[in-house]
């Protein structure tokens, strides 16, 4: 008899350990979705292997595990318009929005304080800092170091003159960020809204300009929204008529402050404006195979391997804005008012949550 009393007590009693230790454990953050906001600005693919979406609605989505799951206020993340993202070393999540910076630890958002405004710090650059953009287009680049904030404005363009003969009246500053990029060997690039790209190597900032990196034949201003380094070490900035290559040698009378690089070709008929593989880009990912995957805003998604090239429509046209790969290889398009796609065999289709084929 007491026995039998003794094990039901330990039952009890490993029952109400266990009540606690649920009641303990905080609720899960979000709430699952099938789909997203039409709009989608930023794709990111996080070191745990979850794929996180920005779009023009308040909050942000995540993919994981089969689940599709959005963030918003109720969740403690304020913030009007995300529009970049960045996995941090400790794991946790960087999230930059027109409004506020935060940071998700995986258990609750934090806002960060304001950044301070400091010269950008000359010396080895830390591969653990992150370099992002704030209100992209608006502010120079900015700069987490694991603890604390910082913008740090932009030193003169060598184009900054001529800028302002163009155009003597600034509505924006043309220094603004509308992309920032670490290549292979550390260094950041940044896209800026009217002066080209910039390269900041820890000891100086060089700017390099093409009137066709930021103009576009209409005559239109789009800035520099893409720039990447592919695995042979070729850089792609803005559009698909030239890769480049940093000079081992400058011409003389070159400022200082000029990056000097050289051209090669880039796309296949794509040299004059009117050349049918002639494409801006937002941004481009690199798969296994050394494919290089553009989001190429109204020319859809364009795959180049080989020195060919394969263009991909996007449901009835939509713009593409960004490109993933995730961790299994599969091809994301984010897109504006098209929605989420990703690739199905040699076609892209439209993302529902109950619907993916991708298993994370």
């Amino acid at each position: 008899m007491v026995l039998h009393r003794s094990k039901f007590l330990h039952l009890a009693l490993a029952s109400f350990l266990a009540t606690v230790a649920c009641a303990q454990q905080p609720a899960e953050l979000g709430r699952v979705v099938e789909s997203l906001d039409s709009w989608v600005w930023t794709l990111h693919l996080h070191d745990d292997g979850a794929v996180w979406m920005t779009t023009d609605d308040a909050g942000l989505y995540r993919w994981k595990g089969g689940e599709l799951r959005k963030f918003g206020a109720e969740d403690g993340l304020a913030a009007e318009g995300v529009r970049d993202l960045r996995s941090a070393p400790d794991g946790s999540l960087l999230i930059s929005s027109l409004t506020s910076i935060y940071r998700f630890d995986g258990q609750k958002f934090e806002q960060l304080p304001a950044p301070e405004t400091k010269p950008l710090p000359l010396g080895e650059l830390s591969a653990t800092d992150l370099w992002f953009t704030y209100d992209s287009g608006l502010n120079g680049p900015m700069r987490f170091d694991g603890k604390k904030l910082f913008r740090h404005p932009l030193p003169v363009s060598p184009d900054e003159e001529r800028y302002r003969d163009q155009i003597p009246n600034w509505s924006f500053s043309p220094y603004g960020a509308y992309t920032v990029f670490r290549d292979r060997q550390g260094h950041i690039w940044i896209g800026t809204a009217m002066l080209g790209a910039a390269r900041f190597d820890g000891k100086q900032v060089q700017w390099f300009y093409e009137p066709r990196l930021s103009t576009t034949p209409r005559g239109g201003e789009s800035g520099v929204r893409g720039i990447f380094q592919d695995r042979k070490g070729d850089y792609w900035i803005s559009n698909t008529r030239h890769r480049y290559t940093v000079a081992k040698s400058r011409p003389e009378g070159a400022q200082p402050n000029e990056l000097i690089l050289d051209r090669k070709p880039g796309f296949p008929d794509a040299a004059t404006d009117d050349g049918e593989n002639f494409h801006y880009f937002h941004s481009v990912v690199e798969d296994k195979d050394g494919a290089l995957w553009f989001a190429c805003g109204s020319g859809g998604v364009v795959r180049f391997h080989d020195e060919r090239v394969t263009r991909y429509l996007l449901g009835e046209g939509e713009y593409s804005r960004a490109i993933l790969l995730d961790a299994e290889g599969t091809v994301w398009a984010g897109t504006y008012q098209g929605g989420l796609y990703t690739l199905v065999g040699d076609r892209f289709e439209l993302f529902q949550a109950s619907k993916a084929t991708v298993s994370r």
